[in-house]
């Protein structure tokens, strides 16, 4: 049976537990924090008293761990006092029972080396904490750069696209006649409208100005690609080259497919020819890689 003083003990360390592992996101509150010190010193000290020749017990052990630890956990303030606070009673029990010098040595040790342990724990916590910080607000400064540029980039092809479409859209408000000549232009301006939102990555003046005249001579031009905004625009020697090579077209239809990143082709394009079809293979330098 355990007599109501150890009974004590133990209770008082089960509530100093409790308290310095309270589920906060910070630091502990002035109140629970300043309670353990008292908590620490009747568990540690309690503990020595009951083994007056040996500062080995687990009592002292744990009362040093409750008031070290407020370091790390956010109480750095108490935490040291504490422990400083600690280590004093130590001493004084230790001369008031005229402990050796190996022994006193014993009983400072756990003290002395829960303080070291605290200081290097919370030193690494904020060291982590402030690289984890640096790298969010990196992360946050790219999001908020590439929000940025998105709505830009939105804007601008808004703009764009309201050049195009609004001298359509004022003929057909004023009530024009739709006559074969508009709805020619109709079916061009949805023709362009639909390859910018399919293709993005095609949209490069040098192509689609050539594009535009081949459809106003009916020809029938049909872009295909990747239908997303990722990867750069084709690059202007690309464009040039798809410019040149279907610039003699005059009727039939021209397939252009713009290919992922990442291939050695960039680009192919499946034209009429005098002798039939043709498929042309181009790099991103507008190099013509092969011709079937």
């Amino acid at each position: 049976m355990f007599d109501p003083k150890t009974l004590v003990v133990f209770a008082a360390a089960l509530v100093g537990a409790l308290l310095l592992t309270t589920p906060t996101p910070g630091p502990l509150r002035p109140g629970p924090a300043l309670a353990l010190v008292p908590i620490a010193l009747l568990v540690g000290m309690t503990s020595l008293a009951a083994s007056p020749l040996s500062g080995e017990t687990w009592g002292l052990t744990f009362g040093a761990y409750l008031v070290a630890f407020l370091i790390p956990r956010g109480n750095p303030r108490i935490g040291g006092l504490g422990s400083a606070l600690f280590i004093g009673c130590i001493i004084a029990w230790s001369v008031l029972h005229d402990l050796s010098q190996h022994q006193l040595a014993d009983a400072l040790g756990i003290p002395i080396g829960c303080v070291m342990a605290a200081v290097v724990w919370r030193l690494v916590l904020r060291s982590i904490v402030r690289r984890e910080r640096m790298h969010r607000s990196q992360s946050e400064r790219i999001f908020e750069d590439a929000l940025a540029r998105a709505a830009h980039d939105s804007r601008k092809d808004l703009s764009e696209i309201r050049t195009v479409v609004e001298p359509i859209l004022t003929r057909l408000a004023a009530g024009d006649e739709i006559d074969e000549r508009f709805r020619n232009d109709i079916v061009r301006l949805e023709a362009a409208l639909r390859d910018r939102i399919r293709v993005p990555r095609a949209h490069n003046r040098l192509l689609i100005d050539q594009i535009e005249r081949l459809r106003e001579r009916d020809v029938a031009v049909v872009l295909l690609g990747e239908p997303n905004t990722d990867g750069d625009a084709i690059s202007d020697d690309l464009a040039i080259s798809l410019a040149r090579l279907i610039a003699s077209v005059e009727s039939g239809k021209v397939t252009i497919r713009v290919l992922p990143d990442g291939r050695a082709a960039a680009a192919t394009v499946v034209m009429p020819t005098a002798s039939g079809v043709e498929q042309i293979v181009l790099a991103d330098c507008g190099k013509i890689l092969s011709r079937i």
